[in-house]
């Protein structure tokens, strides 16, 4: 009897330590706009298994693919700064309304090269913006090291090839809901039109725009290319992928998880630019050979000197900080 009683205990035991160890793990959900199978995909599954096992199985993270947790992202970073939402993994800028330099970061050709763009994300004044995010109410865990950089260069898929400003000029854009590419744009003398993702192809078919603002490899995804074949490479911004997790969430950790989250997301960006560059390359040569596109690299001057009075304007205006710009102006490139 006393044997099967010590026995009763000890099971007993071993569960409640089994539900304990259950409790204590933390789970954090995060929201992701592109597919599983995407190069972003590719990183996150990385960076999950490698948060698993830095952790001892302390900390998960769940990935919700193709925006199952919402698309609006206004509305996902409003999510995310209340603590509402646990994270938000997504290549692109959304920070212009909290913080206006960040609006530098995609105002077209606010910088002169690659190299110029990843100094600015190395140097004081960007830790500056990620602390004030994180006041905000995000943590921006790849801040220190800025390593997710989408190896294609943004670019118009058109209905009719783009050489010059003038090749531009009056046609019809299309362009997401983002501030400054949409006046970048308009400067340049493109007719711009915001439309939702999922209609871009019916508004190609039908003439609603003439093309649209995009990298190629989504374009072909998404069968852009069987209506517009003209891929112009303008090299308007360079893009970076944000990993974000709401504040509070990032603060109950301990500072061992959130030294493993930041080593592993460290690691998916090697993992997110060698998938970036193989994207890029193939997308060039499926495109090409499956779709005859052409692939156009055109002179940028005459488009940067476009742009030179626009950055004056948007200076005066305050939706670019005089200072960070004067500031990116000192960066090597």
């Amino acid at each position: 009897m006393r044997i099967r009683n010590f026995t009763v205990m000890i099971t007993i035991a071993v569960c409640l330590a089994i539900a304990s160890q259950a409790m204590a793990k933390e789970v954090l959900k995060v929201n992701v706009l592109l597919s599983e199978k995407s190069e972003m995909g590719q990183a996150i599954k990385h960076m999950t298994q490698r948060v698993t096992e830095l952790t001892k199985g302390e900390v998960e993270i769940q990935p919700f693919y193709s925006g199952a947790l919402g698309k609006n992202v206004s509305v996902i970073m409003q999510s995310v700064a209340a603590g509402d939402m646990d994270g938000f993994i997504e290549s692109g800028n959304y920070f212009g309304s909290l913080d206006k330099r960040f609006n530098v970061l995609d105002a077209p050709y606010a910088f002169k090269s690659p190299t110029q763009f990843q100094n600015f994300l190395g140097s004081s004044e960007f830790q500056d913006m990620a602390s004030n995010i994180y006041n905000i109410g995000i943590k921006i865990v790849n801040s220190d090291r800025m390593n997710f950089l989408r190896a294609e260069n943004r670019a118009v898929l058109t209905n009719s090839p783009v050489f010059t400003p003038d090749d531009l000029k009056k046609l019809k854009i299309r362009q997401y809901q983002a501030e400054m590419p949409i006046r970048g744009l308009m400067a340049m003398g493109a007719n711009v039109q915001v439309i939702a993702w999922g209609d871009v192809y019916t508004a190609l078919a039908t003439g609603t725009v003439d093309g649209l603002e995009t990298v190629l490899s989504q374009s072909i995804a998404n069968k852009h290319v069987e209506v517009a074949k003209y891929h112009s490479v303008l090299s308007l911004y360079y893009q970076t992928a944000y990993v974000m997790i709401a504040r509070a969430r990032w603060d109950a950790l301990s500072k061992s998880q959130q030294q493993a989250i930041s080593t592993a997301v460290t690691e998916a960006g090697e993992v997110y630019n060698s998938a970036s560059k193989k994207l890029r390359n193939d997308a060039i040569e499926e495109g090409r050979r499956d779709y005859g596109v052409s692939v156009i690299f055109p002179p940028l001057e005459p488009f940067q000197k476009l742009m030179e009075p626009a950055h004056k304007e948007w200076i005066k205006k305050k939706l670019l900080p005089a200072k960070t710009m004067e500031f990116i102006k000192t960066l090597p490139y």
